[in-house]
């Protein structure tokens, strides 16, 4: 990703499809740099939240919580930045046969297990990590989302939806091409996992 990538750029991009203003920081003094500072970030984990980006997963041990919820032997604490829980597992191995039942309340995991280790989709904040094609579809999303409060125009927010879609789509089809297909292990146990 190119260095000169940021949350200004991005935003920038979009409103250049808008034929909105362009801005120099989110601290500037206009309703442009004033939408950004108040929608960007949630706009950016919305879009985190559609798919498990490879460039934004987490893998963590989750501490144990002293109150447990009724019907579950212990919680677990969801960690802060947790967009979207992927998988729960029993133990640090982390493999598909070792999957966690498990319930989701109050972004608290419940189970019967001692032990809870997750991975899960994080609220990414470092735009270098973005891929190419993921800062496309926040850009075309953020067009989406500004389109009403800067132009009044339904027929222009709803042009930028469904290219938000489609990016989206190729986004979220690259991205996965990227991830190992963990059935390889469990289809030939013995051959390692590189």
């Amino acid at each position: 990703m190119p260095a000169h990538v940021s949350p200004v750029s991005i935003w920038n991009q979009a409103m250049g499809w808008l034929g909105a203003n362009l801005i120099t920081s989110f601290d500037d003094n206009t309703v442009e740099s004033n939408l950004g500072d108040a929608n960007y970030a949630n706009i950016r984990n919305a879009v985190l939240e559609e798919t498990t980006w490879s460039f934004a997963l987490k893998r963590v041990e989750l501490p144990a919580l002293v109150a447990t919820e009724l019907g579950y032997g212990n919680a677990f604490q969801l960690p802060t930045d947790c967009i979207t829980l992927v998988r729960a597992y029993k133990d640090s191995n982390m493999r598909g046969a070792d999957t966690l039942v498990y319930a989701v309340e109050d972004k608290k995991i419940l189970t019967d297990n001692g032990a809870c280790f997750i991975k899960y989709v994080f609220e990414q904040e470092d735009t270098q990590r973005f891929s190419s094609n993921f800062t496309q579809a926040l850009a075309y999303r953020i067009a989406s989302d500004m389109a009403i409060p800067l132009s009044k125009s339904t027929a222009l927010q709803k042009q930028y939806l469904g290219l938000y879609q489609m990016r989206l789509m190729d986004a979220s089809a690259t991205d996965g091409q990227q991830s190992r297909n963990q059935e390889v292990n469990v289809l030939w146990p013995n051959v390692p996992l590189a």
